[in-house]
């Protein structure tokens, strides 16, 4: 899905389409229709937990959100209620993936915890690890037989799902590593963090991992392209920068943007998301760098994204405590705010 004729996207939430070259004389215009599923309060009336953690399930129908209150809500996307909320964390809850299947949920954060959860039932599978140093990203390899996971350790460790065993520790010398990820075809991994640089193992023997220097400031997010052979990067700097997944060689640098780049993601080979700290998502084209779509409503950090690439949908998580849905794929004007029940019991 290219965004080629930006006047026939709309976007859930207040949007700016920049026009191309040719019409920019038009100016850029706005438009407004916002989907937001609001995080509700504890029994108590506790204030929400920010969010910073998203896990879309690969069928597209159910939404994990976790922050700092150290609770996991599972809603359902199409009635806009949270249908299974779980307890198992004691700190702040900074990452969670759906295995490929959708049948498992991983979780980790900075109480040093690792939970497989049952993705249907909302019941604990195994309890990978109980404590530790934190833990900030997580990771399943595409064919769900793997799970990499990388924080304050300095190291990248890889679990066998099926036992929860680790099956290899891999020296990542950063004290601070916050970006992970696989390429789509499982052929490569990546890791970044504190110290600027990016490692790029070959999953086949994980041996020494291509390394280099993409940045003087922290990274704190990276993303591969839809095809693996691309890289791109972005944190601190307020810069994404693309690169060769296989080299590391710098392919470009995006201007930079008013905020930290919290978070990456590709809708699709032509399409790049980035959330920042200025409480904007922008969209590029990665391929010539150019910003296309300014996306606006959220009140905070835009820490973390997810996408559902069937559908064109892009998902968006926020330190203002709200997930909003952005609809790159039609033409929808609806203006809907769902107002989530959190009846569901706590597990």
């Amino acid at each position: 899905m290219r965004l080629n004729n930006l006047a026939t996207v709309i976007l859930l939430g207040t949007v700016l389409l920049v026009h191309s070259p040719a019409s920019r004389a038009e100016g850029v215009v706005a438009q407004s229709a916002a989907r937001v599923l609001r995080v509700p309060s504890d029994q108590n009336g506790a204030v929400p937990g920010v969010i910073t953690a998203l896990a879309l399930s690969p069928d597209g129908r159910h939404l994990v959100t976790a922050g700092d209150d150290h609770v996991l809500r599972v809603w359902d996307i199409y009635d806009g209620v949270v249908v299974l909320r779980l307890a198992g964390h004691h700190d702040w809850v900074r990452s969670a993936v759906y295995s490929p299947d959708g049948s498992r949920l991983v979780t980790a954060g900075c109480d040093g915890a690792l939970i497989l959860w049952d993705a249907e039932a909302g019941t604990v599978v195994r309890q990978i690890r109980d404590r530790g140093k934190a833990t900030l990203a997580t990771a399943f390899s595409p064919d769900g037989t793997q799970l990499a996971t990388v924080g304050f350790d300095q190291r990248l460790e890889i679990y066998t799902t099926a036992t929860g065993q680790v099956a290899h520790t891999l020296d990542c010398p950063c004290v601070d590593n916050r970006a992970l990820a696989y390429s789509p075809d499982g052929k490569r991994i990546a890791v970044a963090g504190r110290n600027g640089r990016v490692h790029v193992w070959n999953t086949a023997d994980l041996s020494t991992p291509t390394a280099w220097l993409a940045d003087a400031c922290r990274i704190r997010a990276l993303a591969f392209s839809p095809d693996g052979l691309t890289l791109a990067t972005g944190g601190d700097s307020r810069v994404i920068r693309v690169w060769n997944a296989e080299t590391g060689a710098p392919i470009d640098a995006f201007a930079a943007l008013p905020g930290k780049v919290m978070s990456l993601a590709y809708v699709d080979s032509a399409t790049l998301a980035a959330g920042a700290t200025d409480n904007a998502i922008y969209i590029f084209d990665p391929r010539t760098g150019e910003q296309i779509v300014q996306c606006l409503g959220h009140e905070g950090t835009v820490s973390c994204l997810a996408v559902a690439r069937s559908s064109g949908q892009l998902f968006s998580g926020s330190f203002d405590t709200t997930v909003r849905i952005w609809e790159l794929g039609t033409r929808s004007e609806e203006d809907v705010v769902l107002q989530p029940r959190d009846s569901a019991a706590k597990r």
